[in-house]
């Protein structure tokens, strides 16, 4: 019994570690959801039923995977979401194990796994409702599958072939970890250990990925008409390249952002693991060692761990978001790196995991104290946040105004589009490809798209979304909605100089109709009823 502890042990911190952020989880898993429902529901892959094909969600594989528990009457938006994530990753771990452990023995493997326990970042993500955990679970299973002691076969080439296709369709930045596999066969080639012939067990790869990834692409332009999800463009994916050269040519903003991950995800251990993998490193060109394939198959997964993290664009989410695969990577990395250097000094592998244990129990406490004194869980930033501040508020309000046909343009789209009923306009435009590819670009023909062609019923922004659309700007604005609520603030402009810019609740004039005082007795008595219930809309 003594010699499984290693194994459960990680898992066992990760589920303690997720108990600590309850029954929070981010606004932006109510996209997925909505998504899902109508799926099962038969509407389609849409935002609303009847709306418009728009891919709004950028991880399909989370939303396949979501979409039968509402079809048996099963999906509730903390548990089920919570419990996906946490066994997706708890399967990672698993992954991760069977892989390392005949390498580097149980109790070291379960030193590298529990960096990735620990971390809050990935505890956080891995529960947040997204598809963390299910990425966690997806890269531990092709970590496995290349660097599994068995050894690369035909068959390790085609399940690495679904694994990253699967990957690719959990994100659309998973597409790099197609990359994976074939730097595992040119790792074994130059290791000049693998007798396969590596082109046919390339050609097998590249066939079931391309196969399978080619239809993922033709069934997304059948239904979207698009290449690219709409999310792509409502990001600002266009910043791909200048990332892409940036991290190339190791330009400083691209350094200081992996130094960010690096002490993001693990606080105070993470100076120490640079460092450690430099010293490493040392050791391993004055010895002339060349180190394992296992070694150097685990740094070409950190590898494309830490290039996915720096193309990304800064993501406004707590916890470093896009770090959940360097942060379940970098413990294997080490640990093997450690057993290098164990025996190029002479030093056994027993007594190397013995010392790692001992230096991350003296450091993990500086690390827990210093990731959770400052957490904040904003419930503004939440489904239950956002559908208490909106949601079906937003259904009550054109139910008191007699409306049957509305819509809502808001800038926190998950909760709100989860609970309401309403057509659903989002800044900046996840759900439409209009808002999504003029909200960084031209912002003039954004208003007018919004108040001359969507004109939607009632629009509800805050500061952040007021201050870039500008909406006030438009002489149309003024002239056909009337505030409920409004709000003016300071919007800098640099060198000293500030404008003016209003936010708040606003009803198009037309169905004011002259109400606007009782409109806002309404909404009054609205804003203090109580949250709803956290389950689906009738």
């Amino acid at each position: 019994m003594i010699r499984r502890i290693p194994a459960f042990l990680p898992g066992l911190v990760l589920l303690l570690h997720a108990l600590i952020f309850g029954e929070w989880i981010v606004d932006d898993a109510g996209i997925s959801f909505a998504y899902a429902r109508n799926l099962a529901f038969g509407h389609g892959l849409v935002a609303t039923p009847g709306s418009p094909p728009v891919e709004g969600y950028s991880n399909p594989t989370w939303v396949f995977l979501l979409a039968p528990f509402f079809t048996l009457r099963l999906f509730d938006p903390v548990l089920t979401p919570k419990l996906l994530g946490a066994a997706s990753a708890l399967v990672g771990l698993v992954a991760v194990h069977r892989a390392l452990a005949p390498r580097v023995g149980h109790w070291a493997s379960a030193w590298a796994l529990l960096l990735a326990s620990i971390s809050t970042p990935f505890a956080f993500w891995a529960v947040a409702g997204l598809e963390n955990g299910l990425l966690a679970g997806l890269l531990g299973l092709l970590f496995y599958v290349c660097a599994s002691p068995r050894g690369l076969s035909g068959r390790s080439a085609s399940h690495a072939a679904i694994l990253a296709v699967a990957i690719g369709w959990t994100r659309p930045d998973g597409i790099l970890w197609a990359a994976a596999f074939p730097a595992t066969l040119l790792i074994h080639g130059f290791a000049g250990r693998r007798r396969r012939p590596w082109a046919r067990d390339l050609g097998i790869f590249c066939a079931g990925f391309g196969t399978l990834y080619g239809i993922f692409l033709l069934a997304r332009r059948a239904w979207f008409g698009e290449w690219l999800p709409n999310t792509y463009y409502a990001k600002g994916g266009a910043g791909v390249v200048e990332s892409a050269f940036g991290t190339i040519l190791l330009q400083r903003q691209e350094v200081d952002r992996f130094m960010d991950l690096v002490g993001g995800t693990f606080e105070v251990l993470g100076p120490a693991m640079v460092v450690a993998t430099l010293l490493g490193f040392g050791v391993m060109l004055g010895t002339r060692r060349r180190g394992s394939e296992a070694l150097w198959t685990a740094g070409a997964f950190l590898s494309i761990a830490i290039v996915e993290f720096l193309l990304l664009p800064p993501d406004w989410m707590l916890e470093f978001r896009f770090g959940t695969p360097f942060a379940l990577l970098v413990g294997p990395f080490l640990v093997l790196l450690g057993k290098e250097v164990g025996r190029a000094l002479g030093v056994s592998g027993r007594v190397a995991a013995i010392a790692g244990v001992v230096v991350l129990g003296i450091l993990a406490p500086f690390h827990w104290s210093g990731s959770h004194r400052t957490k904040v869980l904003p419930p503004a930033s939440s489904v239950e946040g956002v559908a208490s501040f909106n949601g079906r508020r937003f259904d009550h309000l054109a139910a008191w105004l007699g409306l049957s046909d509305a819509s809502v343009l808001v800038n926190g789209l998950g909760g709100t589009l989860y609970y309401t009923d309403l057509h659903t306009y989002d800044i900046p435009g996840l759900c439409d490809p209009t808002i999504a590819r003029t909200f960084r670009r031209d912002p003039e023909k954004l208003r007018d798209y919004l108040l001359q062609e969507a004109k939607p019923t009632i629009i509800s922004l805050g500061f952040w979304a007021a201050e870039r659309v500008r909406l006030d700007l438009h002489p149309a604005f003024t002239r056909d909605y009337v505030p409920i609520i409004e709000r003016v603030g300071q919007s800098s402009l640099g060198r000293g100089a500030v404008q003016m810019v209003p936010d708040g609740l606003y009803v198009r004039r037309e169905v004011a109709a002259g109400r606007e005082e009782e409109m806002i007795a309404e909404w009054k008595v609205l804003q203090r009823l109580p949250g709803p219930a956290l389950d689906p809309p009738p």
